[in-house]
This record gives structure tokens, sequence and C-alpha cells, in this order.
């Protein structure tokens, strides 16, 4: 019976991402679906939390503990949203990334299995590459057809998003196979995503994930003194270029200009400023568009912020605390892995520590951006924070 909840998790990964548009309702009801599917394994493992509960477990679960408390408050935000259908909708995207966060946790205990998501996504991020290479580099500059910026093609903050998962984890299955036929495809694809991903036009994505590389580096200790000098270097000549030089290549499309710094500190002062209004508990989950009354955006770009005024201050700290909940976790287990004397072990710490490198430049980017606001990146990113 695990084996067909696995297949679904399987399923969902590898279809989500490839709605043609990732508008809120085209995705919401596969989310569903497949939440209310695996619901009895996320029990298991909940039941386990509850009947072994003590300061060891709450310690150990600490992510649980913190997802609970943050659906608590998200529920009564809901019961007084200034649009309660809206906001039920996200509480039960809330609920949903809930339940496959816990049932990963239950059902993907071995790192083959583990692994098996991490290809299933890149195949499912490659498919979605080579479309956007497509439309972007042959319909859009060669035949000069119109394309939506949102859309499948170029990519913009749908692709840009998943890339950012599938980029760290090509490059470990990459460095596994340096020595067999295996890597000359493996690069060729990570090559296909780099491609993609600058093609995009997506500033923060880039700059979040060579941030979350460089962070990583210094975090685990995995380079000397000298060489993290020299990557510091490289990281602020990248971010250099990158500023100075994205924006110039895509300064035709008139949504990059609406999404300017300046914007975005308004939309900030926006999500400040509809706190200030409803401080308890928010105006409700997803109403920061409908509260704050801007018509170009549902979003703070800035998930924290975003929770700050859509949940009030209780569901912005237990949101924060969620999140941080997930980092300790997950360099508790990277960590552990990667100083084990034994070999297997060590290597599945490379893993890990790819998996790590995706959901903090997914969380880094989502400083500046709305991607968790896309359902499908915000379930991907609870499936993979599940694996460890």
């Amino acid at each position: 019976m695990l084996k067909i909840y696995k297949f679904t998790v399987y399923l969902v990964v590898f279809i989500l991402p490839l709605f043609v548009k990732q508008a809120f309702q085209n995705t919401v009801f596969p989310i569903f679906l497949s939440a209310i599917f695996i619901s009895p394994v996320f029990y298991k493992s909940i039941s386990i939390f509850i009947n072994q509960f003590n300061e060891k477990m709450l310690k150990k679960r600490a992510t649980t503990s913190f997802f609970m408390m943050f659906l608590v408050v998200s529920f009564f935000s809901s019961a007084l949203s200034v649009d309660k259908l809206r906001s039920v909708s996200q509480l039960g995207l809330f609920i949903a990334s809930f339940i496959v966060f816990e049932g990963v946790k239950y059902l993907f205990n071995n790192i083959e299995d583990k692994k098996k998501i991490a290809i299933i996504l890149i195949l499912s991020v490659l498919f979605l590459s080579v479309l956007s290479l497509y439309g972007t580099l042959v319909i859009h500059y060669v035949s000069f057809i119109d394309l939506s910026f949102y859309g499948l093609y170029f990519g913009h903050n749908h692709l840009s998003a998943l890339l950012v998962f599938a980029i760290p984890l090509t490059g470990y299955f990459m460095f596994i196979n340096k020595e067999n036929r295996k890597f000359y495809p493996l690069f060729a694809c990570f090559g296909i995503f780099f491609l993609a991903l600058l093609n995009t036009y997506s500033r923060a994505s880039v700059l979040a994930l060579i941030i979350s590389v460089y962070l990583t580096v210094i975090i685990f200790d995995l380079a000397s003194k000298k060489k993290i000098l020299l990557i510091s270097a490289g990281v602020l000549f990248a971010i250099f270029v990158l500023d100075r030089n994205i924006i110039s290549f895509s300064g035709d499309f008139e949504i990059l200009k609406s999404q300017s710094s300046a914007i975005r500190i308004q939309y900030w002062n926006r999500a400040i400023n509809n706190f200030l209004a409803h401080p308890v508990l928010g105006s409700g989950p997803n109403t920061f568009g409908f509260s704050s009354k801007i018509a170009s955006t549902d979003s703070a770009h800035n998930f924290f912020l975003q929770m700050l005024s859509d949940v009030g201050i209780f569901g912005f700290l237990t949101s924060l605390g969620l999140i941080i909940a997930v980092f300790i976790n997950a360099y508790r287990v990277t960590s552990r892995s990667l100083k084990s004397l034994n070999n297997r072990r060590k290597a599945e710490g490379y893993f890990f520590l790819a998996l790590w490198i995706g959901i903090l430049a997914s969380a880094l980017n989502n400083l500046v951006d709305f991607d968790w606001q896309i359902p499908t990146v915000f379930y991907i990113f609870w499936i993979l924070a599940g694996l460890f």
C-alpha cells in the first residue's frame, strides 16, 4: 500500500510543474486531491508524534509543532478574513502542504526513494526548460511572436522557481557520476537548466542560487579561508554583472519595469500598513492584494511580510519559526551525514547538501519575490523539505 502513496507523490512532482498556467485555481485541485489521498500516511505520522510526545520528540520534530501552530492561527485568521473565499482556499493549500510534508517524512526514509523524487523533478523541469528555451529563443526572438512573460515559455517565477531546486540536484548527480557515461547527459541537462534560468530573466532566482551556494560553503565549512575569499570575490562580481545586465537584456518587457526595487518597496510598505490595520490575525490568508488595493499584484513580494499582512503577528512569528525549524533540521541531517565515518552515509550527505542549496535558494528568493504564492512551487518546497 505504501508504494501507491509513494507513486502519488512521484506523479504530483512530475505533473504539477507542467500546468501551462500556474494560476491558483489551475493547480490547487490536484494538490488537494493528492493531499487527501495520502492523508492516511499523514495520520500515521501525526499519531507517532502525539503518542510519543515529550521534550525529545518536540525538539526532534519542531517543524511539526510550528506547522500546527501556524495552521491554528491561519484558521482563525480565515474565519475573520476580509475575503473568506480566498482565505479558505489558501488555508486549504497550507493544510495540504502540511499533509504532504508529514507524509513524505513517513514514506521516504530510504535514500534511493528520496533520489527518485529528485530525478522525477529534474525530468519534469527539463521538459519545461526545453519548451521555455524553444519559446524564448525561437518563437519570440526569431519568429517575433509575442509571448506572455509569465507563461510557460519565458517561465518567469514559474520555471525559475523550480530551477533553483533542479540545478543543485543535477549538480549532485553529476558529481556522483563523474567517472561514468551518465555524466555527459547530466552535464548537458545542467547546461540547459542554466541557460533556461538566464532566459527567464529572473534576477532574484539567479542571485538567490549564487548566494545559497556561497552560504552553504561557509556554513558547512567546505573550503579553506583562502578559497572562501576567492568565492566571495566571484559572488560579488557575479552579482554586479547580473544586476547590470539581466535587465538590459530584457528591457523590452514592461513587466520587468513594474517589478523594480521601488515598486517592491511600495508593496512592502503596503504590507506593513495592512498589518498595522489588522495586527493580531491579519486581513486573512491571501488577501494582500484585496486589502492593499493594489490591482497589479496579490503578493507583497516577500513571504514573511505577506504573512505579517495576511495572518498578523502570530502568523508571522509561527511562519518564521517554521522556516527556521526546517533549516535547523536540514542542517542537522546534512551535517551529521557529511561528518559520518561511514562512506555510504557520507555520500548521502552530498545529496542532502544539494537539497539544502535548493530550499535555501528558494527561501532567499522569496524575500524579494512571490514564488511561494504559486501553489506548485510552495507544495514542491514542502515535499523536498520533508526529505530531510
